[in-house]
């Protein structure tokens, strides 16, 4: 938890540097002062406004954002990066000493975002290959890329297929990087300044989520006792972004749902055979699961979602 939690608030520290990256970060005036005439009418629009009014992307001197603009692999590299708050680093041979991206790709290798990844810092990345990458850089966070290529309906999937499906690149009407027709995940057309803003602020959005899910989760873990036979926890309250979920599950094949009012529940451990301690978004994304089914002392087990 305390792991997740640097992770997010990180990303405030770094930002400011993020200029010194890449002509995508260049701005010379505030996200306020940003004149819209070039993306006011974009359906990606509350995507870009996002993710300037937090300062996660940045406009050019002349205060465009430039959303139809192609986006490299060094610019969205250091997007990731960046959006993670990645500290630990690795050589990357590959990049030169003094590449303005050299910093950025070293924290991505650390990170395993560059797990299978061809170093190409100049290519224009199509959505596939962007897919790629955001599933790599999830991987830490939510077992995104163990779930691609280990799950029987996901490992057979374009990466662009899984990474829309989560939400983390917008649909799109094209083929797939097989060449056939889809409404839906075009993997072959270039991957833009505006889907990038889309997957800042769905990736940053998601890791604050993330975040509060493990605080919530690490709260009620330390509640959790055993003593005289009787298990007893806070049955801890969610809040504005996160809801839990507490299920028992008992050695007779019943269950029982705990309301999470922050009370404090006692079971007879004897009878208890598993405990859900879950979490999910408002509109019922999940977050962070932990089972228990060793009690003395309490074991939890992640799963993923």
């Amino acid at each position: 938890m305390k792991k997740s939690m640097q992770m997010v608030v990180a990303v405030v520290a770094i930002l400011g540097t993020a200029a010194t990256y890449s002509p995508s970060f260049a701005a010379e005036k505030p996200a306020t002062v940003v004149a819209q005439s070039d993306y006011a009418a974009h359906p990606l629009k509350n995507s870009i406004d996002y993710v300037l009014k937090n300062r996660l992307m940045w406009t050019f001197p002349d205060g465009s954002f430039r959303p139809e603009q192609v986006v490299t692999q060094a610019e969205l590299v250091t997007s990731l990066v960046t959006i993670k708050g990645v500290k630990k680093a690795a050589p990357v041979p590959e990049i030169a000493a003094g590449h303005w991206a050299k910093a950025a790709y070293e924290k991505a290798k650390a990170d395993g975002m560059l797990d299978g990844v061809t170093i190409r810092p100049y290519a224009v990345l199509t959505r596939e290959e962007a897919a790629y990458l955001v599933i790599n850089a999830m991987q830490s966070v939510r077992n995104s890329r163990g779930l691609k290529n280990n799950e029987n309906y996901y490992k057979n999937l374009p990466n662009i297929q899984f990474v829309v499906g989560y939400r983390w690149i917008p649909k799109k009407a094209g083929k797939f990087p097989n060449g056939v027709s889809t409404t839906a995940y075009d993997g072959l057309s270039n991957y833009t300044r505006a889907e990038q803003a889309f997957t800042i602020n769905q990736l940053h959005v998601d890791l604050n989520e993330m975040a509060q899910a493990n605080k919530l989760a690490d709260e009620f873990h330390t509640s959790l006792k055993v003593k005289s036979g009787v298990i007893s926890g806070k049955a801890v309250t969610g809040t504005n972004q996160v809801n839990t979920d507490i299920t028992i599950l008992y050695k007779d094949g019943k269950f029982k749902i705990i309301k999470t009012d922050n009370s404090v529940f006692r079971e007879d451990v004897k009878k208890v055979a598993r405990v859900i301690f879950g979490t999910v978004t408002p509109y019922r994304k999940g977050l962070v699961e932990y089972r228990y089914d060793s009690f003395d002392p309490p074991l939890r087990e992640r799963r993923w979602y």
